[in-house]
């Protein structure tokens, strides 16, 4: 297979994937990434080793033995966190378009903020709810840093297939 090949099959890996992630508003993303971790690192690993090969030993064979390890171990490292990160999106993907999809209305007061100091592409802002009913705690990644602690929230959110609560408004 080609560079040229891989490389695109890499980069369509990772923009399909940057969909799944910013088709929600709202998104229990610390399920998903929970669940991410542990489904998804063994094959990561694999891809991530498969992408580092071909990109350091399948590549330049008269570079030095050790210049190819130290590479091949760099790339692996470094691919195996944007495998993670881009299987998230596609389980977020899956999670919000496929099987059983249950509506419920969460109803608590916000107890947390995690909100990034400045704003920057794909930084999340995130809230923890104390829910009123049963006093379950509930980290949501939410699209704005409006909500201060103390506030009530009350949202109909809908648990998906993976059960990771989410709502695309």
């Amino acid at each position: 297979m080609t560079q040229k090949k891989l490389i695109s099959i890499f980069l369509l890996f990772i923009i399909g994937s940057i969909y799944g992630i910013q088709s929600v508003d709202f998104i229990q993303n610390d399920k998903a990434l929970s669940t991410t971790f542990k489904w998804c690192t063994v094959p990561s690993i694999i891809m991530s080793l498969f992408y580092g090969y071909y990109g350091t030993f399948g590549y330049d064979k008269a570079k030095a033995a050790w210049k190819n390890v130290v590479g091949l171990l760099t790339l692996t490292v470094i691919c195996t966190l944007m495998f993670l990160v881009s299987f998230q999106g596609y389980l977020i993907l899956f999670n919000c378009n496929f099987e059983t999809q249950e509506s419920t209305t969460i109803k608590g007061k916000v107890t947390e903020l995690d909100y990034p100091k400045s704003k920057k592409p794909f930084n999340d802002y995130a809230i923890v709810i104390r829910r009123d009913i049963n006093g379950q705690v509930i980290k949501l990644t939410v699209p704005t840093n409006t909500y201060v602690v103390g506030q009530p929230f009350e949202k109909q959110l809908t648990l998906g297939s993976l059960g990771f609560l989410y709502s695309r408004q």
